[in-house]
């Protein structure tokens, strides 16, 4: 229930994004499309989601490990990688996002 009230908080005004967490190193973005991706994590796991999303070539883009939430941009290929991640609870497509590469 809460994550349901996180994602209709998140449908109005532009909201600056959540800080990543300091344990979640960063990574230079590939330049290619990718997927956006809202996840639900069990509660306590959201930083150790955010370290595998980023092993696995993603970027987180907000997150709150209060309610368990990350948003995230995966390449394409990876989607059902984050998916079976442990600690993940569930996973909404958001949709093709740019990645940062040169316009195609």
């Amino acid at each position: 229930m809460i994550l349901v009230v996180v994602l209709a908080a998140g449908c109005g005004a532009r909201q600056e994004p959540a800080s990543v967490p300091s344990s979640v190193p960063q990574t230079q973005e590939p330049s290619v499309r990718g997927t956006g991706l809202i996840v639900s994590t069990v509660d306590g796991k959201a930083d150790e989601v955010a370290t595998a999303v980023t092993a696995l070539g993603g970027r987180v883009v907000a997150s709150d490990a209060s309610v368990g939430y990350l948003r995230v941009s995966v390449p394409s290929d990876v989607v059902s990688k984050v998916k079976a991640l442990p600690g993940v609870t569930a996973v909404q497509v958001e949709g093709l996002v740019d990645r940062g590469g040169p316009p195609s």
